[in-house]
């Protein structure tokens, strides 16, 4: 039934095969190779976390690589969602997986494994029912208050309710009825979104029943070890709290919990179909054990000569006499008793004083031994083995020494992104799984979850090349957008739903008056008349009444220029310093880019126009126009220059 041990013999052989064989394929590497299956989960874990680090740094790096974008399609109609569906969904879905954890923690759990087992823990909250007045309470209530209920819970006591009725756990006193012994147990789903959560499954603790006739379909149980026994006979609060009745029931009879046919999604890691792996994926880590196992030895060697040949050892000796007429003169060791003196440059050595004066009789040689470790480490071996390991794994060598060029090496990232194109597959997968586990739950708007494309390949040269090709309409702004991983139609519909946002919000800007007074303030700063002035007759302006409505003769003379009208009936005519300088700061900047805007539309008379702004206006108002000014400046020549960019090219802008 769990038969994953002949599909480890098939995979690799027995270890006494190979022990017994001396080819060369068989080395002391592929002899320590693990082929219990609980034995190699167990081992590979140890390599994964602290055994070989290189290969999980390795992976690592791949994995978050992959792990782009969430999308959010809808199932029924085409495209991405709307905007504030989408904005729903993210607001709920985002804490389940906390942010990128959750796919980062199952890539790592495919990689080590070679499965990766989930499920979905919906909270729920716990009560005791009493079977003579019906009354319940909260179960962690009666917990935390022994002396009222007085409960008693035992592992042999825990049975599942038959023919409608609850399940049961111990027994309970009752403080409203007097009742004492056994106690119902009723769950009630909680309805907070917050709690919800991804469980992980030992892959040591699962066991799968496979024999379907496509291979796929299998059929998973699980087996309490001995922390979760010793947590549930001991009877643990977060246990008792959490922890479905169906799983306590059979761990009371020391039996497999059977998972409901799609509750557990598992991810594996496929191998030839000639192997027998029973519904398990096969870790990839015992392909490349020989390789792990050959580094560590490197590293091993490595911390050895670290150890016995990074400190070198000092030596004073003294130094031969010159000019002594033989051997024996000429060593002090054959003509002074050298102990007196060792003691002292023993004291010398090893004394921190200053200014301390040793004396010895004879002349002193400085040495050092060892420390020749630079010399030894074999550096070249270590870099070969590291570089065929990340080879064998898929992982670009510059991405795990972070020395990656996407403009160096666009052979290596097309390939890189074709070897993981699997692995994306399978996250995708458990996001589409995910969506249909949470949409029926939460109230979601029917949505299929995916990552987006990884377009790492794609340089900025030839995203270039493709927008200037759809500008001289030579190709489709959908093949340009396509190019950098994006849909133009469907950001066309973003900018669309993002104009129509803004419009409800100055709306309801509107509708709550916070636009009504700036409103109100910048109209009676224009209009004299509603600040309780009345403008000047028609003859104070030097014209006649019945020439034009606003009192200037026909022939446009009268004493004042047309700019200057055009700026006294601006600015208001009428009002005086004082209350210029009263305007609050936004009625200011609402009549300077009125102010200025004249000044740019006046053409050859904008320069006599300024000055008499200079000599009417205060210099506070008059220097928020001329920024104003030279703000509708820039902003004219740079609309120029794009109209002439598109004439030149011939193509329309996208939309």
């Amino acid at each position: 039934m769990f038969g994953i041990n002949d599909a480890l013999s098939s995979f690799g052989g027995t270890s006494d095969g190979k022990k017994m064989l001396m080819y060369p394929f068989h080395t002391l590497g592929n002899a320590a190779t693990p082929d219990f299956w609980r034995t190699c989960l167990s081992y590979i874990e140890y390599l994964w976390c602290t055994g070989s680090p290189v290969y999980s740094a390795a992976l690592k790096s791949a994995i978050a690589l992959n792990i782009t974008e969430i999308t959010y399609t809808d199932v029924e109609g085409e495209g991405e969602l709307s905007l504030s569906s989408r904005n729903t969904i993210e607001r709920d879905l985002m804490p389940i997986l906390g942010g990128t954890k959750e796919l980062m923690d199952l890539g790592c759990d495919l990689m080590c494994y070679g499965n990766a087992f989930r499920s979905l823990y919906f909270p729920f909250t716990r009560y005791v029912v009493c079977p003579g007045c019906k009354s319940q309470y909260g179960l962690k209530y009666v917990l935390d208050t022994p002396d009222k209920f007085n409960f008693q819970y035992k592992l042999s006591s825990v049975e599942l309710g038959a023919d409608e009725t609850l399940p049961m756990m111990g027994t309970c006193g009752c403080p409203d009825c007097g009742y004492r012994g056994k106690v119902y147990i009723r769950d009630m789903l909680s309805s907070s979104k917050q709690d919800i959560s991804i469980v992980s499954w030992r892959p040591q603790d699962i066991y799968i029943e496979s024999g379907a006739f496509d291979g796929k379909k299998c059929i998973y149980h699980f087996r309490a070890n001995a922390e979760i026994k010793r947590n549930v006979t001991e009877g643990r609060t977060l246990t008792l709290l959490t922890y479905p009745m169906e799983l306590l029931a059979a761990i009371n009879q020391n039996g497999t919990f059977q998972f409901n046919d799609g509750e557990l999604f598992h991810l594996r890691d496929t191998t030839l179909s000639g192997v027998l792996t029973y519904g398990w994926g096969i870790p990839r880590i015992l392909s490349h054990f020989q390789l792990v196992w050959q580094l560590a030895c490197l590293y091993k060697i490595n911390e050895a000569i670290a150890i016995d040949y990074s400190e070198p050892k000092r030596v004073l000796t003294p130094a031969p006499r010159a000019g002594a007429s033989d051997g024996v003169t000429a060593d002090p060791a054959g003509t002074i008793d050298l102990l007196p003196y060792l003691y002292q440059a023993k004291q010398m050595w090893e004394t921190n004083e200053h200014a301390r004066v040793t004396f010895l009789p004879f002349p002193v040689q400085y040495q050092l031994l060892g420390g020749e470790a630079k010399n030894l480490v074999p550096d070249n071996l270590l870099q070969m083995a590291e570089d065929t390991l990340l080879s064998v794994v898929d992982v670009p060598v510059e991405l795990y020494r972070n020395t990656l060029a996407v403009e160096g090496a666009p052979l290596a990232l097309t390939l890189f992104e074709n070897k993981w194109r699997w692995f994306r597959n399978e996250s995708e997968r458990f996001m589409f799984w995910l969506s249909n586990k949470l949409t029926p739950r939460l109230g979601w708007s029917p949505v299929k979850l995916g990552l987006l494309p990884l377009k790492i390949s794609s340089d900025i040269a030839r995203a270039t090349m493709d927008m200037q090709l759809a500008a001289q309409q030579s190709m489709s702004w959908s093949s340009a957008f396509k190019g950098i991983g994006k849909n133009y139609l469907e950001e066309q519909r973003r900018i669309i739903d993002e104009q129509k946002t803004i419009a409800d919000m100055m709306k309801e800007l509107e509708q709550q008056g916070a636009l009504a007074g700036l409103v109100s303030g910048v109209t009676q700063s224009q209009n004299p008349a509603s600040a309780g002035q009345q403008p000047p007759p028609p003859e104070a302006m030097g014209g006649d009444p019945m020439a034009g409505g606003m009192g200037m003769p026909p022939g446009g003379g009268g004493g004042m220029s047309p700019q200057g009208m055009g700026m006294m009936g601006v600015i208001g005519s009428g009002m005086t310093p004082n209350e210029f300088e009263k305007m609050s700061p936004v009625d200011t900047l609402e009549m300077a880019t009125m102010i200025a805007q004249q000044v740019v539309s006046a053409g050859p008379g904008r320069r006599q126009m300024l000055n008499e702004l200079r000599n009417q206006l205060p210099e506070t108002l008059y220097s928020a126009v001329k920024k104003e000014v030279e703000k509708l400046d820039r902003q004219m020549a740079s609309e120029g220059k794009m109209m002439m960019q598109q004439q030149m090219g011939g193509g329309q802008p996208p939309m």
